[in-house]
């Protein structure tokens, strides 16, 4: 977020502070707090122009982030593994979040993962195909990890109560909190 917040105009949450517990190795951030309503809350409520209205600014900040140039690879920030459940081992000796330098490591990685999962080694040996042909050749780009709807904040700087109102919905302002 700090990142973002230094390269970019996408709208989210001012940090404060960032730190770990040593004790217990959780880190912690301290950052704004975002009155409104998750778009996941009100997404069944909005009308077409809404939900398009919404989809548009979330469409512009996802474009800004992925014009940022990549931190060497398919990686995160500062060249780390990539810290996705989707990555995560038993086996320490074994891990499969890489980092990785090119598109064939990530892909290797996500079979690999999914063979140790215990999962059909016949749908592993047709990814493992499917993914030389489909999954190359594209650059790395800067995107977010999370990007679902309860993690994107629909507030109104108008709205000086906190409740909801009818243009909580109409006039959205979409904050990216996660």
């Amino acid at each position: 977020m700090r990142f973002l917040e230094h390269s970019t105009s996408i709208p989210m949450p001012r940090v404060y502070a960032l730190f770990q517990d040593h004790d217990t190795q959780q880190n912690y951030i301290v950052m704004e707090r975002i009155w409104g309503k998750t778009l996941a809350s009100i997404w069944p409520r909005m009308d077409n122009n809404e939900k398009e209205a919404a989809a548009s600014a979330l469409r512009s900040s996802l474009e800004q982030m992925r014009r940022l140039k990549s931190p060497g690879g398919y990686c995160r920030l500062g060249h780390q593994g990539l810290p996705d459940e989707i990555f995560c081992t038993a086996d320490p000796l074994k891990p499969h979040a890489g980092r990785f330098d090119t598109e064939s490591d990530l892909n290797d990685a996500l079979i690999a993962k999914y063979i140790e999962s215990g999962l059909s080694k016949f749908k592993a040996d047709f990814y493992s195909r499917v993914f030389k042909r489909v999954f190359r050749d594209h650059e790395p780009v800067f995107t977010h990890a999370d990007f679902q709807r309860k993690n994107i904040m629909i507030r109104n700087p108008s709205n000086t109560n906190h409740g909801e109102t009818q243009s909580e919905i109409s006039e959205p302002k979409i904050v990216i909190i996660d």
